[in-house]
């Protein structure tokens, strides 16, 4: 049996929808990388089975609802204890349809996950429903900002050309 040593990482990115997460992963990889931490990032449909080559010191899941998923019950092993977690929360548009649905569920997501909130009203539902208010901090929309940048390299005519006017 070939046995595969474990690689120490200091940030692990899951990332589940490529169009909708994966630019700015690379983004922050690219500052995280800058400051001397290593990254890696993985696809969760594609290289689940990836996961067990890292030990990771932290995980950062596109989001992370209820500790019953797979993909958070794989990082509540043993082995992996010392690992810090976190949720970009890409799924945060909130509506009476999808409330019950988004509100965190178990102890790992309310009291160990820390969460990123994109405006405070997502951070008041997470407080509301139950998380640690000390383990939420509201960082902006991480899409606002890659718009903002990818506009501002654009001509005039360019961003009338893209919007079809």
């Amino acid at each position: 049996m070939l046995l595969l040593s474990r690689i120490n990482i200091d940030f692990l990115f899951l990332i589940e929808h490529e169009d909708r997460e994966a630019e700015t992963v690379r983004r922050l990889c690219s500052g995280l990388r800058k400051g001397g931490y290593s990254t890696v990032t993985l696809s969760i449909p594609f290289h689940s089975h990836k996961f067990g080559r890292y030990v990771p010191k932290v995980v950062v899941f596109p989001f992370a609802i209820g500790q019953d998923t797979w993909r958070l019950s794989y990082f509540m092993q043993a082995r992996y204890s010392q690992t810090r977690l976190v949720s970009l929360s890409w799924e945060q548009y909130l509506s009476k349809a999808n409330l019950s649905f988004k509100k965190p569920r178990g102890h790992v997501v309310t009291r160990d996950l820390y969460h990123l909130a994109w405006i405070p009203e997502y951070k008041d539902f997470l407080t509301e429903s139950g998380v640690d208010s000390k383990l939420i901090s509201v960082i902006g929309s991480p899409n606002t900002e890659l718009l903002n940048d990818k506009l501002s390299n654009m001509s005039l005519d360019d961003k009338r050309q893209s919007l079809g006017l």
